[in-house]
């Protein structure tokens, strides 16, 4: 049985749909920079208009309520909210948000605001970033207070952050393409990231109401066969830690969940990698979350290697592959949500999920994405089976409402469950529209 409060969502981020990217008093981002550069994001596609949502918040809330979920994810936009990321409050950007809000709110949907996808303001990465503890804890923190002093009373779920793996790891998030940073530097700016977690949760601790989560991502461990071995060698391989700046999901969760980094960390960095780790900094980060989220897409196939350890198995000759070359696993939901529920033991999201397919329109003007389809399928029912098996499962959203700019790939990768015309900003519903609609209402055929 699923819960009653059980969200259906979809999922979007601030930077790939919003467009208006220099308009109504927004600084500058990485994104905005990396757009300027040229040579970051394909084929030089930018970040300028993407899918034009700022000015259609109509449309798209029109197309939730057809949807008929109950929850939509979307981001604030850092950048648009302060000026700079620590001047002043940008009163047209957060009077947007909480238009946008409101409109959510009159169609039945309950909105879920993720505080950073991504788009670090520019003038912030000047100041040092992520390695800058002082200015960026302090700017982040006005951030969050200036979001949810505006949104008070209206929004009832939170994330901190998106994907963290990918912010300092990936270059995604505000380290720039191009900069070089040494063992420490990474495991500092990982470090600060998890600060500003923390003081997001002690600024929205002070909201009643408020429901806290966080949401890295990582592709699901699953064992080979279902043997006792090769489930301990999965479950293994999923909280390993390997030295780096990915790291894998207990560096970036631990701390968060269990109020510590991994022992490993601190046996395979030296002493001089580390950050400087100050007396209270863990109490901080370690604040209790109301849920944890995952964003999951594939996963990878583990066996034991016969002395208590494990080995990762390729994919057989059989595996399909999406357009992101991501390998078709649908069980990685159903390990994933066990794997992480047994560990963390809080109620669980599935804050993204989806797959790049190639959509091609018909020239009766439709979207026949039957990949699509039959991956949702598939992949939410695996899902559905680890709650069924015991697993607090309290939501899950799809990737994506919308075609959208998919980062350093810009515009050549859709995963929308609707078209976007870029030249004209037209939405077309595709076939997984309303297959994922029918999910919703218990309908898997």
């Amino acid at each position: 049985m699923l819960r009653k409060d059980f969200l259906w969502g979809a999922a979007s981020a601030a930077t790939q749909i919003e467009g208006a990217a220099k308009s109504d008093g927004k600084s500058l981002t990485v994104w905005d920079v990396m757009s300027d550069d040229g040579g970051f994001i394909f084929n030089g596609h930018r970040a300028d208009d993407a899918d034009d949502s700022y000015n259609r918040m109509d449309e798209d809330v029109a197309l939730l309520k057809e949807l008929g979920v109950n929850s939509y994810r979307f981001s604030v936009s850092w950048a648009r909210v302060i000026k700079d990321g620590d001047g002043e409050i940008n009163q047209k950007g957060l009077d947007h948000y909480s238009a946008f809000v409101d409109k959510l709110l009159e169609a039945g949907i309950e909105p879920m605001v993720t505080l950073f996808h991504w788009d670090l303001p520019y003038a912030i990465y000047k100041k040092g970033g992520w390695l800058n503890r002082e200015c960026i804890t302090k700017a982040f923190a006005k951030y969050v207070e200036a979001v949810a002093e505006k949104l008070a009373g209206r929004v009832k779920y939170y994330i901190t952050f998106n994907e963290p793996q990918c912010i300092i790891g990936g270059r995604l998030g505000g380290t720039v393409r191009g900069a070089e940073y040494s063992v420490k530097d990474k495991n500092t700016m990982i470090h600060n990231l998890l600060l500003c977690h923390g003081e997001a949760v002690k600024v929205l601790r002070r909201y009643d109401g408020v429901k806290i989560g966080y949401a890295p991502c990582n592709d699901a461990k699953i064992p080979l066969t279902n043997s006792p071995e090769d489930i301990k060698a999965a479950r293994l391989a999923y909280f390993d830690y390997h030295r780096g700046e990915d790291g894998g999901v207990a560096l970036y969760s631990d701390p968060i969940v269990l109020g510590d980094y991994p022992a490993k960390y601190y046996a395979e960095n030296r002493k001089d990698d580390l950050p400087e780790i100050l007396d209270g900094d863990m109490a901080l980060i370690s604040q209790k979350i109301d849920f944890y989220c995952q964003n999951i897409y594939f996963g990878r196939f583990v066996k034991s290697d016969g002395n208590g350890g494990y080995v990762h198995v390729e994919p057989d000759q059989n595996t399909v592959y999406t357009c992101m070359d991501w390998p078709v696993t649908p069980t990685a939901l159903y390990w994933g949500a066990k794997f992480l529920y047994e560990r963390y033991k809080l109620p669980f999201v599935i804050s993204e999920n989806g797959c790049a397919t190639t959509d091609i329109i018909t020239k009766n003007g439709e979207i026949h994405d039957g990949g699509r389809q039959e991956f949702l399928r598939q992949y939410i029912e695996n899902y559905l089976k680890a709650g069924e098996e015991g697993v607090d499962i309290m939501g899950y959203f799809v990737w994506s409402l919308l075609d959208n700019l998919e980062w350093y790939c810009g515009y050549s990768k859709r995963f929308g469950l609707t078209y976007v015309d870029y030249n004209t900003y037209k939405r077309t519903p595709k076939d997984s529209f309303y297959t994922y609609k029918n999910i919703i209402k218990g309908k898997f055929d």
